[in-house]
């Protein structure tokens, strides 16, 4: 859903969530989740954990490794910290899991953790297809 397409269904009803891809390895979507951001409109990214070309990053190893968690660990963090409005369904096979991506919420990532994720490119396809 794009931006023009939200506002033209606010025409008609409240809009109180939008669903797109939406992931620290696909961020086309970031003007959406900027939108969404500042008229309060919650945002659950499609995807949440996926991390694709991104998973063999040595600045994402390199901060999983100092918090102690894994990569998508980090991924999920990143999200949380990206807009107070994002609600994260990520799903899970089992109950370790669960574990880590509740865990995720208790990452403190610095604002150089942040910046370093942000800078971290997707393909081009990925950011800005």
């Amino acid at each position: 859903m794009s931006v023009d397409q939200i506002e033209q269904a606010q025409s008609s009803v409240q809009i109180a969530t939008v669903q797109n891809e939406y992931n620290l390895g696909t961020r086309k979507h970031q003007d959406v989740v900027d939108y969404c951001t500042t008229r309060g409109i919650g945002f659950i990214p499609f995807y949440p954990l996926r991390i694709g070309e991104l998973a063999g990053s040595e600045r994402l190893k390199a901060i999983a490794a100092r918090k102690g968690v894994t990569p998508a660990g980090v991924a999920l963090a990143w999200l949380l910290k990206r807009s107070p409005v994002i609600i994260a369904i990520p799903g899970t096979s089992s109950v370790e899991h669960i574990n880590e991506n509740a865990a995720a919420s208790e990452i403190n990532l610095s604002g150089d953790e942040m910046e370093t994720l942000e800078a971290l490119s997707p393909s081009p396809t990925r950011l800005h297809a």
